[in-house]
């Protein structure tokens, strides 16, 4: 007899506008225009490749939750995002990881982390895989999402890591509300069940693991995890 295979379920929380829970929330099977636009014809198209039918049907494509206007040159010089008017407030959105984190490494890039508004919880331990929304791209110049492995039972952050190609020129990278900006790819052959959903504030914050230790939390708790089984 087969056993049954469970359902992993994972929710995307927001305690901010409805619109981060009915439309501007990660989804399945969200096909870019220019593919919705194929018509059939006498010889094979994108409109019936399985290789990226079956990679959208399968994988969770997560929209872009603000406007993000970046002007830069060979540093960030200035970041503008709607309904942000502090720094305090600017800090809910966006973080920088300096270059020594990375072995100064990546040295003609800028790093910038774009903070979404979801606190992302998942029922058992599935693995994700974070790539670059290729396909709903028209260029790849401008900027490139850092691929990622994720897993939402013991840590709640999905945000995205980009790096910004250095400029000797001031530049201003435009990125839109709605558009795709990643694809989550579940690491599994089990049914994976999205929803999102707006939370009050107090449910919010009992999501959040308060610090216990003074670095690497995420790790001990794998390791406490580890030795308890």
């Amino acid at each position: 007899m087969f056993k049954t295979k469970s359902t992993t379920k994972l929710m995307f929380l927001t305690k901010e506008s409805n619109l981060y829970a009915e439309i501007l929330n990660p989804r399945y099977n969200l096909f870019p225009d220019w593919w919705r636009g194929l018509n059939k014809q006498d010889i094979p198209t994108m409109k019936t490749c399985p290789g990226f039918v079956d990679l959208l049907k399968t994988t969770i494509t997560v929209p872009l939750w603000k406007d993000y206007h970046i002007r830069y040159s060979d540093k960030i010089e200035n970041i503008s995002v709607p309904g942000v008017t502090d720094k305090q407030q600017m800090e809910e959105w966006i973080h920088f990881h300096p270059s020594e984190q990375y072995g100064n490494h990546f040295n003609n890039y800028l790093h910038l982390k774009l903070k979404n508004p979801w606190m992302t919880i998942c029922n058992d331990n599935t693995r994700f895989l974070m790539t670059d929304a290729t396909w709903h791209r028209d260029q790849f110049e401008s900027y490139s999402v850092l691929t990622g492995e994720l897993e939402f039972r013991y840590q709640s952050s999905c945000h995205v890591n980009i790096f910004i190609p250095k400029s000797k020129t001031t530049q201003v990278l435009k990125l839109e509300a709605g558009d795709p900006i990643c694809y989550l790819k579940p690491l599994t052959d089990r049914t994976v069940e999205i929803e999102a959903k707006k939370v009050s504030t107090e449910e919010w914050f009992s999501y959040i693991q308060m610090p216990f230790t003074f670095q690497n939390q995420y790790r001990k708790i794998l390791k406490l995890i580890k030795q308890r089984s």
